[in-house]
């Protein structure tokens, strides 16, 4: 008798837990509320590599474990990269959390939408990453969207890099020509 009560009862519990988890009144999708920082790790004709600084806000009433994040960046509907977390990642219940990950993105494809004039570029991450919720791992998926403020981010982003030399590099240069209202460097 005692070893068909101990299945049962282990299903009976995984099934509250999985109920709890998917029927959460205060809403499973963790919530982006903002982009601390993002700093330029390599930019080059073919990506874009960054480091994003967020801040998510968990609206459940328990804490979730999150790993392998691995979404596609995307500006109306054309991916453009991605984004990418292995490490696990703890959302406290009804709190927020400051987690980074590395984003990918297509150069090209960046800047021909960042081309469109707008002042700013609304993104979506789309993927999935695995929840642990103690006795389980269930696959969770991400849908999050944020507008960029292209003028406020990207001047800053270059400007901080062209400071460091990381973006543009002065090799050498001449003085071709002096004078009072206007001097001229080759």
């Amino acid at each position: 008798m005692f070893k068909i009560l101990m299945p049962a009862a282990a299903i009976i519990i995984m099934f509250f837990m999985v109920n709890r988890f998917w029927c959460s009144s205060s809403g499973i999708p963790p919530e982006l509320l903002k982009v601390e920082k993002i700093e330029i790790l390599q930019f080059d004709a073919d990506s874009i590599n960054l480091n994003v600084f967020v801040i998510i806000l968990n609206r459940n009433n328990f804490k979730i474990d999150v790993s392998d994040l691995y979404a596609n960046i995307l500006h109306n509907q054309d991916t453009i990269g991605i984004a990418k977390k292995n490490e696990m990642v703890q959302l406290n219940a009804l709190d927020t959390a400051a987690i980074n990950f590395y984003a990918s993105l297509n150069t090209q494809k960046f800047i021909k939408s960042v081309s469109d004039k707008n002042d700013s570029l609304k993104l979506r991450m789309l993927g999935s990453a695995n929840a642990d919720l103690g006795l389980f791992t269930l696959p969770v998926d991400i849908d999050l969207e944020y507008s960029l403020n292209i003028k406020e981010n990207i001047s800053q982003l270059v400007e901080k890099d062209v400071q460091i030399e990381n973006l543009i590099k002065l090799t050498g240069g001449r003085l071709k020509s002096f004078g009072t209202s206007e001097s001229v460097v080759e």
